[in-house]
């Protein structure tokens, strides 16, 4: 079955190749954030929160490397779309995310540190080859302990 990745939450309707090259690896994260388990939204919420400025460090560098188009359009549509799915997840188990608050750390209810974790890794996927390992791990890391990336996540 083919999903209309830009359909759920207030995500707009997105083409085939609306996350790049790497639509694929990204689709199958957002696979895994939109069927996140109660333990693992928790999980996510508690690893997201362990060095936050190295996290906050890592996203600038993501943001600017990924500033031009066409991976500043994906980015966007990566980001929009995690945020989404995790907050469609977390309400099946009576979770309430808000709506995406944006890159920085401003929303700091039960799944949001799960929403941003899941937004990190699928942006990162946008364009790994473009981050610092460093960074890309600081951003992967979270995602990886909770959830484990996906096979089709393309290695730096």
């Amino acid at each position: 079955m083919k999903h209309d990745w830009g359909s759920r939450g207030s995500a707009a309707p997105v083409s085939v190749m609306a996350f790049g090259p790497n639509t694929r690896a990204i689709e199958a994260l957002l696979t895994q954030a939109g069927t996140l388990t109660r333990n693992q939204i928790v999980r996510l919420d508690l690893l997201e929160r362990q060095n936050p400025e190295l996290r906050l460090a890592a996203w600038d560098h993501l943001r600017d490397r990924l500033a031009a188009e066409p991976e500043r359009t994906w980015r966007f549509a990566a980001r929009k779309a995690a945020w989404s799915f995790v907050r469609e997840a977390a309400a099946a188990h009576e979770i309430e995310i808000p709506a995406d608050d944006g890159y920085w750390r401003v929303e700091t209810g039960i799944g949001c540190g799960a929403a941003r974790a899941a937004r990190y890794s699928a942006c990162a996927v946008v364009a790994p080859e473009a981050l610092e390992p460093e960074y890309l791990e600081i951003l992967m890391r979270p995602w990886r302990a909770a959830v484990g990336l996906p096979d089709v996540v393309p290695a730096r």
